[in-house]
């Protein structure tokens, strides 16, 4: 969904035109030249917060930092509190939600899920429960219990609370 490197070279392309050093970028944003560097080279990914702050420094709009693609749609829906509107118009997958929930609000990423949820497999669960709150994990967890049984558990045991591993070990243990 979002190519990081590419991104990364386009934030280098822009700051030059801008006449930017990193140093300069970072005093603007108020972070560390030290982000700006990681997000240059790809190695870590813009707050969602800063990307309107980043197209209005370099007068772009998002999709020329981020790329033109489905995420970048999704993450303007997002900054412009229409994500009901584009989920009538487009689907997200669970996949895709993954690779774009570094960049997401444990809000943001909690309303996206909603409509991902149905359809997600244990291994979607897996790659977005650093970003799920406990509550919304347990309550998918518990689903994929009742449908698949306790093998789900152990991937997801360090996202889950206590009382609903304690609950699912109770049960599995009487069967």
């Amino acid at each position: 969904m979002f190519d990081m490197l590419k991104a990364g070279r386009n934030i280098v392309r822009l700051r030059g035109a801008a006449g930017l050093t990193q140093m300069g970028l970072a005093d603007k944003l108020g972070i560390s030249y030290q982000a700006v560097s990681n997000w240059e080279r790809g190695t870590s990914r813009p707050d969602i917060s800063k990307l309107p702050e980043l197209a209005e420094i370099f007068n772009v709009g998002i999709d020329e930092i981020l790329g033109k693609g489905k995420g970048t749609r999704f993450i303007g829906s997002v900054l412009d509190n229409t994500t009901e509107d584009y989920f009538q118009q487009n689907a997200i997958s669970a996949e895709e939600l993954s690779e774009i929930a570094p960049l997401l609000q444990l809000a943001q990423i909690s309303e996206a899920f909603e409509h991902v949820k149905e359809s997600a497999a244990v291994s979607d669960l897996l790659a977005l429960a650093p970003f799920l709150s406990e509550e919304l994990l347990d309550e998918c967890a518990k689903q994929a219990f009742e449908k698949e049984g306790a093998g789900v558990l152990p991937p997801l045991a360090p996202f889950i609370s206590e009382g609903i591993l304690s609950e699912w070990g109770a049960r599995a243990y009487a069967k």
